[in-house]
């Protein structure tokens, strides 16, 4: 899987953002940057399920979360793939799964940073991302749900990770998540 995130990040910038993620079967045009890229999105989508149904959690290896970080901006940034949320939402769970086991911290702050990516970018509503935090706080301990607040934190929108922004960080992206749900909370049953 390591494989697979070392060329999505060497491909990344070759690739126009709406031009990533529309691979949809193998054609034999050659090796372009973007049939690499989109092959190798395929193929980490594919050993993350496999991985998944071969390991149990305690058996992750520590490169995992990685894995997972970089399927996520990939099913993420594919506004036309009909099957991302369902990915997205299976990648968040294994992140909670990491959580539970001892990283909740850095955790919770990756996940809430993905949460504000994926309203960003459309995969769901600012409801959806509270309910699914809130129901993320229903299962853990008080402690685990703190969020750490770093001043140099890690990158977790590679897109945005491109430009070298500041939007890429994940302290930046908890923060805008930190504003959708206080804006979902003024406006609940106001529209």
């Amino acid at each position: 899987m390591t494989i697979h995130t070392a060329i999505l990040d060497i491909f990344r910038p070759f690739i126009a953002s709406e031009q990533q993620h529309r691979f949809r079967s193998y054609l034999p045009q050659g090796a372009s940057p973007t049939s690499i890229f989109a092959a190798s999105v395929k193929q980490l989508k594919s050993l993350i399920f496999e991985y998944t149904y071969q390991y149990q959690p305690t058996q992750y290896n520590q490169m995992f979360p990685d894995s997972i970080l970089y399927a996520a901006n990939a099913v993420l940034h594919d506004r036309l793939d009909p099957e991302r949320r369902p990915y997205f939402f299976f990648y968040m769970q294994l992140f909670h799964v990491f959580g539970s086991m001892g990283g909740g911290k850095a955790v919770n702050v990756t996940m809430q940073a993905l949460l504000a990516i994926a309203h960003d970018k459309g995969a769901i509503s600012s409801t959806e991302a509270t309910q699914f935090t809130e129901r993320l706080k229903d299962e853990t301990s008080p402690k685990e749900n703190e969020v750490v607040k770093t001043e140099h934190g890690w990158t977790v929108d590679m897109d945005h990770a491109i430009a070298g922004t500041a939007a890429a960080n994940v302290d930046q992206l908890a923060h805008r998540f930190e504003e959708i749900t206080l804006f979902n909370e003024f406006t609940e049953g106001v529209v």
